[in-house]
């Protein structure tokens, strides 16, 4: 009898805690990429010079689809702080080992690096030749 009531409770727990860390991380898998990201940071890379702009000068949103879709929205701010923002990008993306493939619709594909770290993403992708863009992300 204590057999079965010490297995019914080890099964509750285990229940229970799962439940508990999906509550913790509010439902999103750390893992994974899927879902929405706001940058901290963007930095432009070329002839050995780094240029980086914060939030407040220029933000990207970018929403990974479980799918293997995405859309991406980029915010730009005048001294005044006015917003304005481009129209959303949209395409497809797939990620293998620290490689991820950006497609954007009727674009040339272009891969770079991602690195994944619970709550940041780091995207290291090329725009032209011999310029990189870095861009870090916090999930939202």
């Amino acid at each position: 009898m204590k057999k079965t009531i010490f297995a019914l409770i080890a099964a509750c727990m285990a229940f229970v805690s799962c439940d508990l860390i999906e509550n913790i991380n509010g439902g999103k898998d750390k893992d994974t990429i899927v879902g929405t990201w706001e940058s901290t940071s963007i930095s432009l890379i070329y002839d050995g010079e780094t240029v980086t702009m914060g939030p407040d000068e220029i933000k990207m949103v970018w929403e990974f689809k479980e799918d293997g879709k995405y859309v991406q929205t980029s915010y730009s701010y005048d001294k005044d702080g006015n917003e304005s923002s481009d129209p959303a990008q949209n395409g497809t993306y797939k990620t293998e080992g620290t490689k991820i493939t950006i497609t954007p619709e009727g674009k040339d594909a272009s891969t770079g690096d991602y690195l994944l770290k619970s709550d940041v993403l780091e995207l290291t992708l090329p725009v032209i030749e011999g310029t990189v863009m870095k861009i870090v992300l916090a999930r939202k």
